[in-house]
Formats: structure tokens, C-alpha cells, sequence
């Protein structure tokens, strides 16, 4: 049997989702490419919400920001080519290592990890602390908190 609390967590988690939801149909639902952000912009504002100390994955970003699991490939491509890409040092590899082409021009992968480090994030084996990831879901959350 479910605790209270855990019900209330459910029931809760459930109606930022179906928010959640409404705010992507409400991106995709005009047709006019002028009416609404594009993919790009929304991967950047989700970059923005990961939180000092924590990291995540291509994948999660792009789940929550596009709704597709096959956009990973989509977040890394606006990494790279986006000067000012949020808190990029804080989207890694989902397995936490850093990706051997990360910030070429801006003092590559050690850079990345001295940065998580300063943040408080360890590297095991040198990858990022599992505990310290943000999944998709939170993502999510911290999305529908600011709406």
C-alpha cells in the first residue's frame, strides 16, 4: 500500500505532467513557425534550469525539452554550435563521462570536469556522480514550476 504522502507526490507529479503537456501542444498547435519558440530554444531553456551541482544527459534535455527520446543528438548539435549554450558544462554523456570533443575551444573535457567539480559534483571512475543527475521528469518539473 501507497503512504498518504506518496499518493499526494503521484496525484501532484500527474497534473504538472498533464501542464506540461498543454504548455508543448500550445508550442506546436498554431502551424505559423513565428508563433512559437523553436526546438533550439526550448533545449536552451531547459539548459537553463539545471541546477548548481547537478548534471545531466543530451537525451534528458531533449526529452524534456521536445517530448522525443531521439532528440540527444538535436541538444548536442545546439551545444556545440551555441556560443552561450547554458550551463553546457552541466550536459554530459547519460553513462556521466564527458565527451572527448566537449568545449574544443574553450579548454576541452578537463575544463567541463573542473567546473562539476567546483559545483560540488564528484567523478567516480571518471564519471559524474550518478546521485548528482537530473532525469527528464525533474526537468520536466522545474518546467512546469516556472508556468
Amino acid at each position: 500500500m501507497i503512504p498518504w504522502d506518496g499518493i499526494r507526490l503521484i496525484k501532484q507529479l500527474e497534473r504538472r505532467r498533464l501542464k506540461l503537456d498543454r504548455l508543448r501542444r500550445k508550442d506546436h498547435g498554431s502551424g505559423v513557425a513565428g508563433d512559437r519558440p523553436g526546438p533550439e530554444r526550448r533545449i536552451l531553456h531547459v539548459a537553463e534550469l539545471i541546477p548548481r551541482g547537478y548534471w545531466t544527459a543530451y537525451g534528458e534535455v531533449g526529452l524534456a525539452a521536445t517530448g522525443s527520446a531521439r532528440s540527444a543528438r538535436a541538444v548536442a548539435r545546439c551545444a556545440s554550435r551555441t556560443r552561450g549554450f547554458p550551463n553546457a558544462w552541466r550536459v554530459i554523456h547519460a553513462d556521466g563521462s564527458i565527451p572527448e570533443g566537449w568545449g574544443r575551444r574553450d579548454g576541452g573535457p578537463a575544463r567541463c570536469r573542473r567546473l562539476l567539480e567546483a559545483e560540488g559534483v564528484r567523478f567516480i571512475d571518471g564519471r559524474a556522480d550518478p546521485t548528482k543527475k537530473i532525469l527528464a521528469d525533474e526537468l520536466e518539473l522545474l518546467l512546469a514550476g516556472e508556468a
